[in-house]
């Protein structure tokens, strides 16, 4: 690490060519760079534009507002958001004024809202936790394996009906009454359409699909974490005037809309690895060699990323496989750069997430602590993770 330091007090820390660190000598903590978004836009009321720019700063987010052509310091904020996810500005409430959308996690809490600049104080002038009033008007029922929906939102009134695979029923064979175990949730972003903001209400019919037990075995008999199955989402597209809203769209789909692909195996155990490649559970000499490396050149370290492919060790063990090129295949013959429709025929539809999302996880039948997550970009393959968690 080789630090600098000016006169003006700025500092900074360079780790060989990557920028690890800076801020200024009479500020107690330094700033990491990489949590830094700058955003240029008019966010007030006086003649220009302005830079916004977000930064780590302690323990909590900062913004600092510069005029766009001096960089002159106009004010500085303290943001209750110790990270942050996502940063829009718009006009989200439709008047005429800019805001700014910020998602992230408060006090150990997700939070979102819409904020704005009145009379040079920075508040929040929308936030909702959830928008509980349309799972009132989403009814769903599951009979063996047949479940049925129906959506009556607004104007918008639709019935879907559709089968789903036994696997999705991996932790509750024995369950009599299924319909008893779904749940609707709903959560809200902000989203354009041709150029036009709306906050977008997301509701999913959820199924328990797996429980998970981290602890020693028979010493806690009750689940630490669920992992859901989205059967059925239902999209809700709301114009802001002020702090109301009315609906501008609504649009509904379930997952399990081809029968065709029912019948597709799940995921194997053993299928946890790469063709030619390597595998979970090798060491990492092995992966590394595995991937063609030549080992007079192995230096070894718990991360190593080598021909495209990125593996991860613990206790070991390689427990992570992150593949981004499309050199390699899955044992079934997936490859980065595929289709979602080669995807579905090869695996059917993913146990988290719906086809064509940006994330997507497909979970092995044998044993819930392996899977393969799929990440698509412009509806094709960009990455692959296969992995096992560290208490397989």
């Amino acid at each position: 690490m080789v630090y600098y330091e000016y006169p003006n007090g700025l500092y900074f820390g360079m780790y060989g060519d990557y920028l690890n660190q800076f801020g200024f000598q009479d500020r107690y903590r330094s700033i990491r760079p990489f949590t830094i978004t700058r955003k240029k836009c008019d966010i007030f009321s006086n003649p220009g534009d302005e830079l916004l720019i977000f930064f780590e700063y302690g323990m909590n987010y900062r913004l600092l507002v510069c005029a766009a052509d001096t960089r002159e310091v106009l004010r500085e904020y303290y943001l209750d958001f110790i990270d942050m996810y996502q940063i829009e500005t718009g006009d989200f409430m439709n008047d005429g004024s800019l805001q700014l959308y910020l998602d992230g996690l408060g006090e150990g809490i997700y939070k979102k809202g819409i904020y704005q600049v009145v009379n040079d104080d920075f508040v929040e002038v929308f936030n909702t936790s959830s928008f509980k009033e349309y799972n009132n008007d989403i009814k769903a029922a599951i009979n063996n394996s047949s479940m049925s929906m129906s959506v009556s939102i607004g104007s918008y009134n639709n019935s879907f009906t559709s089968v789903i695979p036994e696997i999705v029923f991996y932790d509750t064979w024995d369950v009599q009454d299924r319909t008893s175990l779904l749940e609707i949730d709903s959560d809200w972003e902000v989203v354009n359409k041709n150029g036009k903001w709306f906050v977008q209400v997301l509701c999913k019919v959820n199924y328990p699909m797996i429980y998970y037990y981290w602890g020693p075995p028979d010493f806690d008999i009750t689940p630490n974490e669920v992992m859901y199955n989205d059967l059925a989402r239902v999209f809700v597209d709301l114009s802001l005037t002020g702090h109301k809203y009315d609906i501008a769209d609504v649009r509904a789909e379930v997952k399990y809309d081809d029968p065709d692909l029912l019948s597709i195996k799940a995921l194997d155990y053993d299928e946890i690895r790469l063709v030619d490649g390597p595998a979970v559970e090798m060491t990492m000499e092995q992966a590394y060699e595995a991937l063609g490396g030549n080992m007079e050149e192995f230096e070894y370290s718990e991360s190593i990323e080598y021909n495209g492919v990125g593996l991860f060790e613990f206790c070991g063990c390689i427990v992570e496989i992150t593949v981004t090129s499309p050199e390699y295949e899955t044992p079934r013959g997936l490859r980065v750069g595929d289709t979602i429709e080669k995807v579905e025929r090869l695996y059917g539809k993913p146990d988290q997430g719906f086809s064509g999302d940006e994330y997507v996880v497909y979970k092995c039948s044998a044993n819930y602590y392996r899977g393969m997550d799929i990440c698509y970009k412009d509806n094709a393959v960009e990455k692959i993770i296969l992995y096992q968690h560290i208490l397989d």
